[in-house]
């Protein structure tokens, strides 16, 4: 049907009823300046209008609105009804109004500032409907009866979790994080990717491994724990400082074993130690406790105040015996330690008790004595006083040069002596002397 507001010309209309039918399109159309568009031109505002009922390119509301009304005024009208009478009371936001309950909403759903379900939804489908649709997949059929929570809604098992986890801010978390968001992603990037092959308990899921764990921890309470504390950190902490004192330690810092855990360090001091039983220990004790035990024994209570080094440790004053005895090196000697060098110079200066001083206890009382019998050197009648070789050396030359010179110039050769013995003067002097018959005066007195 024709628009009557629209008024009909052709060819035969006169010019006065066309300006009169002009006239009456204008009043329909109305005043084009008090258009609240951006376009001026009729056409172009009604563009812009049908761009924004429709988005870009505009469209049909019949085609185009999901109303049950196909038209615009029947559509806002079914929108009125669902929306309700006003004012909105029974609203159950704080704001009363639409534009700021939805805002409200908005903000409550992305955050202050509000934000868009297709970029701020984390789940696979972008529309809230499908999101709930998807989520109410993932949670699972009801009642929730498998919830590990005594709860078993979703509300009341969140509010429990709530409970558990405590009031925040977290600022008693161990994470460096302290929101839970970030401290489980932290946690999560400690734990390593998917899947835990690494792991070295026979589960290879983390819920598996802690159960696996937990079965070796056994139950609860700890009651057979050879520590005070009956508590498996209190036990660890006690450990701890069993270990590296008061204030605990790292092992990774403080181990001076190769290895750097206590498990390992363990394991190497035990290959150290060596086999079982030790039965090549020089103690009389042959377990490594009693052995020590028994060399503490041996030597003695501490502090070490009766050795008569200056040091009164046992490490400084092996060091002083060290320094006091000097380097390893024995000239003339072939032995290479100082037990082997003692028996090497026993075996050159020889058996002591063989010594025909009377001292023969020790060779220097044995020196000293020869010595004393010897006499003061300076004492000698000799040109040389220096050693007692040097003044035989020279009494013995003197004496040859005497025997030369009586034997060549006075006494003559011993050869030609007539005397049976004809080695010495002296001798054969002696061997006459037994021949001569005593001859004796009329008195008795021996003449000769």
């Amino acid at each position: 049907m024709a628009n009557t507001k629209i008024p009909n010309v052709n060819l035969s209309t006169s010019v006065n009823t066309w300006r009169t039918r002009f006239n009456q399109l204008l009043d329909s159309v109305g005043e084009v300046n008090s258009m609240t568009t951006t376009a001026g031109p009729v056409a172009d505002a009604i563009n812009e209008l049908d761009s924004d009922l429709f988005g870009s390119g505009g469209g049909r509301a019949k085609t185009g609105l999901v109303t049950t009304a196909k038209n615009i005024q029947d559509a806002i009208n079914e929108l009125d009804s669902d929306i309700g009478a006003r004012p909105h009371t029974t609203l159950t936001t704080t704001a009363k109004t639409l534009t700021a309950a939805v805002n409200e909403l908005d903000s409550d759903l992305f955050g202050s500032g509000g934000g868009r379900a297709k970029t701020g939804l984390v789940t696979t489908a972008k529309n809230f409907q499908a999101a709930i649709k998807e989520l109410d997949s993932d949670i699972g059929a009801r009642p929730h009866t498998t919830l590990a929570t005594t709860a078993k809604t979703l509300t009341a098992a969140i509010n429990e979790l709530d409970s558990d986890i405590g009031a925040r801010p977290h600022t008693t978390l161990a994470t460096t994080a302290k929101t839970l968001t970030a401290a489980v992603n932290e946690l999560d990037s400690d734990i390593g990717t998917r899947p835990h092959t690494t792991l070295t308990t026979i589960a290879k899921t983390l819920t598996a491994a802690v159960n696996e764990l937990d079965s070796d921890i056994g139950v609860r309470p700890h009651t057979n724990l050879s520590t005070t504390a009956k508590t498996l950190t209190g036990a660890i902490n006690e450990l701890d400082s069993d270990l590296f004192g008061a204030n605990g330690g790292n092992a990774k810092s403080e181990l001076v074993t190769t290895a750097k855990n206590v498990v390992a360090a363990i394991n190497e001091l035990d290959s150290d130690i060596g086999a079982r039983p030790h039965t090549n220990l020089e103690t009389t004790a042959k377990t490594v406790t009693a052995a020590i035990n028994e060399l503490d024994s041996d030597i003695g209570a501490r502090p070490h105040t009766t050795l008569t080094t200056t040091a009164k440790t046992l490490t400084a004053a092996i060091n002083e015996h060290e320094t006091d005895i000097g380097n390893m090196t024995f000239t003339g000697l072939s032995a290479s330690n100082i037990s082997a060098a003692i028996r090497e110079l026993r075996t050159e200066l020889g058996d002591h008790s063989a010594l025909t001083t009377t001292a023969n206890t020790n060779t220097v009382a044995a020196i000293n004595e020869l010595d004393s019998d010897l006499g003061t050197r300076t004492s000698l009648a000799t040109v040389t006083k220096t050693s007692i070789v040097s003044a035989i050396n020279e009494l013995n030359s003197t004496i040859a040069l005497l025997d030369s010179n009586l034997s060549n110039a006075t006494i003559g050769a011993l050869s030609d002596l007539t005397t049976t013995e004809k080695g010495t003067v002296v001798g054969a002097i002696n061997e006459i002397d037994a021949r001569l018959i005593n001859v004796y005066n009329s008195s008795g007195s021996l003449l000769n």
